[in-house]
């Protein structure tokens, strides 16, 4: 899978241009505002390609627990981190946060995001 050789902790780096590539064969559309939890999770850990004002224009109701274990990676940057965090609290009860989301909650909890 190209996922776990890519965009895993100790993977080896792929050419970013590779990457969109492969990202955008799964994307069906680019209105991030109508994407569905379906099209997140096919996306998957390719998520990476997307800015982070990208991720925060997809509905926040698609970022439960389960499609958090699905898209995230070491990979990701600080800020998308950080929209996916947000996007994910605006809809969730759990108490429980994904290891890779603390950064973007210690950084949200800091600067009041």
């Amino acid at each position: 899978l190209l996922e776990d050789s890519w965009l895993a902790l100790n993977a080896d780096v792929a050419p970013w241009i590779n990457m969109l590539a492969v990202g955008f064969n799964y994307m069906q559309q680019e209105e991030y505002v109508s994407w569905t939890r379906t099209q997140l999770q096919d996306l998957g850990k390719f998520v990476a390609i997307l800015s982070p004002s990208e991720l925060c224009l997809i509905p926040s109701d698609n970022f439960d627990s389960s499609i958090l274990s699905t898209i995230l990676s070491p990979v990701l940057s600080l800020s998308q981190l950080t929209c996916i965090y947000t996007q994910f609290m605006e809809q969730s009860s759990e108490n429980t946060l994904h290891p890779v989301l603390l950064s973007a909650h210690v950084l949200c909890v800091e600067y009041h995001c």
